[in-house]
């Protein structure tokens, strides 16, 4: 369910959101309306074309992966589900303390359980592997976490807006003596990027901008065995050639199909260069050749 957001004037004028596509900086404000409190909705493009471009032709998946690519998002795989996560989220929103919990758990496979008192969270939580039969594994799977973040309270409790109601409570102020407060989830450390992640922010260096990371033939290239050479080198003929990402990626395929089906054909030998390979064939193809006259006599004879 799509929630209201703060989004602030300077949200579109970021450095590296600029370099995205039109469309990648249009859905990804919408990625934070339906972000759950802890920024976190599931990695469904399908689902998220149906809330943000019902009506556009449009990849959504190529979208998430530019800016996945950037480190606007994440894009992970924990408990058995797909979830898109959003690292600044948090920085920039105070959800309503009546807003209910995450159901989608974190890049460790945590899960955040907020304690409430008449509804309203009331800044201590526990971290637990599992939403089911939460009770019962609570005494040996949950990390007992408790913080000083401001918990969000209603101006009246008998008369609480909604948690999805755009309230100036819900909302973090402009002021610069605000102290957000992390969360710090045990044994977090900050992940590598990813295999597609790794090559794109190469590409980027030389231009190409329409990255994908998770493109399925970006995959399939690197699970080849494709190095960041072999797609780099591509990337500055594209660039050249003022070709874009599947340019790069057609090149980089094209070479090893080459070298595929070259493999049982290996040459013996010293490899010639282009002019030596000619005069050779010119030199085969004159080796019999003979004046009319001589033709003539030889097939008199």
């Amino acid at each position: 369910m799509a929630r209201a957001r703060n989004i602030k004037p300077g949200f579109f004028t970021n450095e590296d959101l600029v370099e995205c596509s039109y469309a990648a900086r249009l859905i990804f404000p919408g990625l934070w309306m339906l972000a759950d409190r802890e920024g976190r909705l599931e990695d469904r493009p399908k689902k998220i074309k149906m809330a943000i471009f019902p009506a556009d032709t449009i990849d959504i998946d190529e979208l998430l992966g530019e800016l996945e690519c950037r480190g606007f998002i994440k894009r992970y795989t924990a408990d058995n589900k797909k979830v898109i996560s959003i690292p600044q989220f948090l920085e920039h929103q105070n959800p309503h303390g009546r807003e209910q919990d995450s159901v989608l758990p974190d890049e460790n496979g945590y899960y955040k359980v907020n304690t409430r008192k008449n509804d309203m969270v009331t800044g201590e939580y526990s971290l637990v592997k599992s939403l089911v039969n939460n009770e019962s594994s609570t005494k040996t799977e949950q990390a007992q976490c408790k913080h000083s973040a401001s918990t969000v309270q209603a101006h009246d409790q008998h008369h609480a807006s909604p948690a999805d109601s755009l309230i100036p409570d819900s909302l973090i102020p402009d002021s610069k003596d605000t102290v957000i407060t992390h969360t710090v989830y045990p044994s977090q450390q900050s992940r590598e990027p990813t295999p597609g992640a790794s090559v794109c922010l190469e590409l980027k260096k030389v231009g190409i901008i329409d990255l994908n990371p998770a493109h399925p033939k970006l995959l399939m290239l690197i699970e080849s065995g494709a190095t960041i050479d072999e797609f780099m080198h591509a990337a500055r003929t594209a660039k050249d050639k003022q070709k874009g990402f599947k340019y790069v990626l057609g090149i980089v395929e094209g070479q090893r199909t080459e070298a595929a089906q070259a493999k049982d054909k290996v040459l013996q030998g010293t490899i010639q260069n282009k002019a030596d390979a000619l005069l050779n064939r010119n030199k085969e193809s004159t080796r019999n050749w003979k004046p009319p006259e001589l033709r003539a006599q030889n097939d008199g004879t």
